[in-house]
């Protein structure tokens, strides 16, 4: 069947139908008359029907070269759609690849993220584009866009693409590209591995930080929004840590020397604080044993300080004390900084104890604080000694033991007391020296003691009677050898010694517990009945105690079963 209509390709763009009708009714071209033209833009191509057939078959074997340029034209069926391209196919050229260059970091960016990669390739492939993508460790990577290869085989779709093809996608991909955003940084490699932990926070997920130790630089990567928001943290972080590191590099340290009372009373009057005021970011400590204080800081700082650390010593006064050797070798015992708390800064007074050689100096910056801390110390600081009759006393474990408990009960949060035994000549002391209040406490405790220590031995009648006292009775005498005093209990003796108060205190308790008690022997002169008692020994033992409160003893024939008054009183 012929047809009056053929299909031009490769049609100039912005070609006008009267241009095109003009074009063909040209006698070089064929010279028939156009009926209608329908223009196609989008595939850069026109059908054009001529009123008679023999128009057609002129115009088709001819070469046309329209506005310079080659066009090519093939028969065209309306009711059916389709041209006739014959053996060599449509005039169509595919676009050729487009070569895309790409920041090496936003580059890595995408790589990092495989959700966000194939997202990016998803919207391409909307677009007919395939992406290329270079080695991941590429330098300068060149990403490469290529024309779908599943569209070539679809030739209408082609030639309707394949004109706006290459600026589309180019427009689509830059617009992808350029929601990504590089900021970087000057920071050298010291910066970088000061900050190289902190940048793996959850503050920094979502952007790439790329450092460039060899060119000082890092690179904070990733979507324009992201890099917006974490911008402000990082520079301030980065910011930071120069300021650090190049104030470490210039960082100088000096020492001068200071007693470890003059440091004390440096701190407490707050003449440290004044200093590092004024000099905020200097470090200053103490090294205790070389006596020196440290300065590190700028040049200027260090200076700064050591100005007013020397005025500061030129200012300080000091008094010699005159003490009890007693409550100097106290003073020698306890922790130097924490004596001068308790007996100055704790009542505003600013001074510090300083002892050495024996010698007790006081330091203070003025003279009010000075004075005030001789009389607090005047005040607060006592000796008290408690003569000693029998000097076998101190070698008893009763003594022992209440230095012990007075000691340990006293300085259990710091040294307030010491109690020491002074032989001089034929007399012998307990000194007790220290805070007043505790002094005065232990002193009543000794003194009670050393005066008035005594013996005396308690004996009760029978075995049954003492076993009822350490079984039934256990507490009363627990209770007991919690007054310093010393309970010992052999056979059918109670033993006690201490303060005779606490001995007399005990001996009534005893002896209470005693003539409350009933007791009695029963022999039994059956022949068995000694062996059946043993037997059931536990059964009678048991029954008598659940049911009637009472002890059982049966006595064997070793033990001597003496009924006889105690030593003060019977039980």
């Amino acid at each position: 069947e012929e047809s009056q209509s053929v299909r031009v390709e490769n049609v100039p763009d912005n070609t006008s139908e009267t241009h095109l009708a003009a074009f063909f009714e040209n006698p070089k071209q064929g010279g028939g008359r156009v009926k209608e033209i329908l223009m196609l833009p989008e595939e850069r191509a026109a059908l054009i029907t001529f009123y008679d057939m023999i128009d057609v078959k002129r115009v088709l074997k001819k070469d046309h070269v329209f506005s310079k340029k080659k066009i090519s034209v093939y028969p065209y069926y309306p009711l059916l759609g389709i041209a006739l391209y014959g053996k060599d196919g449509p005039c169509i050229k595919i676009p050729k690849t487009i070569e895309f260059n790409i920041s090496p970091y936003i580059f890595q960016h995408i790589c990092n993220n495989e959700g966000l990669k194939k997202n990016i390739d998803v919207k391409m492939k909307d677009k007919h584009c395939e992406i290329k993508w270079p080695d991941q460790d590429c330098q300068d990577p060149v990403l490469q866009l290529i024309f779908s290869p599943t569209l070539s085989t679809h030739l209408r779709s082609v030639a309707k693409i394949v004109s706006r093809w290459k600026e589309d996608v180019y427009n689509e991909f830059s617009l992808l590209i350029e929601k990504f955003r590089v900021l970087e940084y000057k920071m050298d490699e010291s910066v970088w591995e000061a900050i190289r932990e902190h940048v793996s926070s959850s503050t920094y997920e979502g952007v790439l930080i790329k450092p460039d130790c060899g060119r000082e630089k890092v690179f904070l990567v990733g979507s324009s929004n992201d890099v917006t928001r974490i911008d402000p943290t990082f520079r301030q972080l980065v910011e930071e840590n120069t300021k650090q590191v190049e104030r470490k590099k210039q960082t100088k340290t000096e020492t001068l020397s200071m007693s470890p009372a003059l440091y004390q009373n440096m701190c407490n009057s707050g003449l440290k604080k004044k200093i590092l005021d004024q000099v905020p970011e200097l470090k200053m400590d103490y090294d205790v044993p070389r006596k020196e204080i440290r300065l590190s800081g700028l040049r200027d700082e260090v200076l700064t300080a050591k100005c007013e650390i020397l005025n500061i010593k030129q200012q300080k006064q000091t008094k010699s004390i005159q003490m009890n050797p007693h409550l100097v070798q106290f003073l020698m015992s306890t922790d130097n900084e924490e004596i001068s708390s308790t007996l100055f800064v704790h009542h505003n007074i600013n001074a510090v104890l300083e002892i050495e050689d024996n010698a007790v100096q006081l330091m203070a910056y003025s003279k009010k604080d000075l004075t005030e801390a001789a009389e607090q110390m005047n005040k607060e600081l006592i000796c008290r000694e408690v003569p000693v009759g029998e000097k076998s006393i101190l070698k008893s474990p009763e003594w022992g033991s209440l230095q012990s408990h007075l000691l340990e009960s006293s300085n259990a949060e710091k040294m307030t007391v010491l109690i020491l035994e002074s032989h001089s000549g034929l007399e012998d002391n307990v000194v007790i020296a220290g805070l007043s209040l505790n002094v005065d406490k232990c002193y009543q405790k000794v003194n009670d003691f050393l005066d008035t220590l005594m013996e005396k031995n308690i004996k009760v009648k029978s075995l049954v009677v003492m076993q009822f006292l350490k079984e039934v009775k256990k507490q009363t005498l627990d209770e007991l050898k919690n007054n310093n005093l010393s309970v010992v209990i052999h056979n059918k003796n109670i033993h006690l010694r201490g303060p005779r108060r606490y001995v007399a205190e005990a001996h009534s308790r005893i002896s209470d517990v005693l003539s409350s008690l009933c007791s009695d022997t029963l022999t039994i002169d059956k022949p068995g009945a000694k062996k059946f008692f043993f037997t059931n020994e536990d059964m009678y033992v048991t029954k008598a105690q659940n049911m009637y409160g009472c002890l059982i003893h049966l006595q064997k024939e070793e033990e001597e079963d003496e009924l006889e008054d105690m030593e003060d009183s019977p039980h």
